[in-house]
């Protein structure tokens, strides 16, 4: 394990108001000069971009701006439902949750097996109950600095687990005959040579069920199903996996979870661009404020000795379980891959707010690329929309694919 990693994980076992844990102050600058004395409050990735640019080299070296820590809670009714459903939780001595309606299924997790409901707690996280982001923007950059990026519309429909579009409104959408528990639809706008490609998913409320995906290809006019079970597959060329996307998008039960830390980090809550500004090498969010947020630090190491990853590290957010860093390392102990990730506070069209993905770079650096997933200007005029669509399960078939390209 590198020195600065076994560092940080020292101290945030050790008591965070000790001695050795420096905490700086709203408007404190940390940067290449003084990371020192905040290694116990960032990840291995976080350090490496702040010492070394990444792996783009001195020029590219980054800083935070500290900001004040400000409340970032979940949705009344997401708190409502997960107090009201929570009772009839359980988690199964393989892993699996049973019982899950809505909201958390551990809104206050406590041992035994603590790492495993936080992790499961940001499984179900919130993310409103219908959700459209236009447009979806992917920039990657090599280490010669070389940029590419693609951009699409995304959007997603919750069937089950409904929580926060109205009040009263049942937990589940319709009949659902498929047992679904939410359908999301990617339609690519750049570049030209992709434009209305569409990746269809179908993630189930079984977990233990792979998820489906449809690829609607409009140079064919054709639906093809693709496989939704190889979650180590990089996706489209870049650094992020299926288990990857917002930091750990996996299946929860194929880890054996352990908290090994509480403590703080320093993390982007309240994302004042949206969308974010990025410096000129794409790898770094510029003009936020970085807050001290209290986390859990967890680790997951797979069941499967042939899964890509040896080990993957999560700063959990203890008010929101959003995953704010992550780092992972491959089958043989060594660092492989940072994500980082931040977070706006929004109003859904409900009226409820909470914490809102605003942004999610990975950095592989054993290949010196990165990828920075984020919220890119609208193309279609839909925006950044939670809780306001009128998205019906029609249009989340592979049928629907074939209406939306013509």
């Amino acid at each position: 394990m590198a020195r600065a990693g076994l560092a940080a994980l020292l101290l945030f076992v050790a008591s965070h108001a000790s001695a050795e844990a420096a905490l700086p102050k709203p408007g404190d600058v940390i940067d290449h000069t003084n990371y020192r004395q905040y290694e116990a409050l960032l990840s291995e990735g976080a350090i490496r971009w702040l010492r070394d640019g990444g792996f783009l080299g001195e020029d590219a070296r980054v800083s935070i701006r500290v900001g004040e820590t400000r409340p970032a809670p979940l949705p009344p009714r997401y708190l409502a439902a997960s107090q009201r459903h929570s009772a009839g939780v359980a988690l199964g001595a393989d892993g699996d949750v049973t019982g899950w309606t809505a909201g958390l299924p551990f809104p206050a997790p406590t041992e035994p097996d603590l790492g495993a409901k936080i992790v499961w707690n940001h499984y179900y996280r919130w993310r409103g109950d219908d959700y459209v982001l236009d447009t979806y923007r992917t920039s990657q950059t090599d280490r010669l600095g070389n940029q590419r990026e693609t951009r699409g519309v995304f959007q997603l429909l919750t069937i089950a687990g409904r929580t926060t579009r109205a009040e009263g409104e049942p937990t589940e959408l319709g009949s659902n005959p498929r047992r679904l528990r939410w359908v999301s639809r990617l339609v690519f706008t750049h570049p030209n040579a992709a434009r209305y490609q569409t990746t269809l998913s179908y993630r189930y409320l079984d977990p233990r069920r792979d998820d489906d995906v449809w690829v609607y290809l409009p140079s064919t006019r054709r639906v093809l199903r693709v496989q939704g079970g190889q979650r180590c597959s990089p996706v489209r060329g870049s650094d992020f996996t299926p288990d990857d996307f917002f930091a750990f998008d996996g299946r929860v039960f194929e880890q054996d979870w352990k908290v090994v830390g509480e403590g703080q980090t320093l993390a982007v809550m309240h994302q004042k661009h949206l969308p974010p500004k990025l410096d000129a090498h794409g790898a770094w969010p510029l003009d936020e404020d970085w807050e001290l947020r209290d986390v859990w630090v967890v680790e997951g190491h797979p069941k499967d000795d042939g899964y890509c990853y040896g080990k993957r590290r999560m700063w959990i957010d203890k008010e929101n379980f959003q995953v704010l860093h992550a780092d992972v390392y491959d089958p043989q102990g060594v660092y492989w891959k940072g994500f980082l990730s931040s977070y706006a506070q929004r109003a859904a069209k409900s009226g409820q707010v909470g914490p809102t993905w605003g942004g999610t770079l990975a950095t592989d650096f054993q290949s010196q690329h990165l990828t920075y997933v984020l919220p890119g200007a609208p193309e279609w005029g839909l925006g950044y929309e939670l809780d306001g669509s009128d998205l019906t399960p029609n249009d989340f078939t592979p049928e629907a694919l074939l209406r939306l390209g013509r």
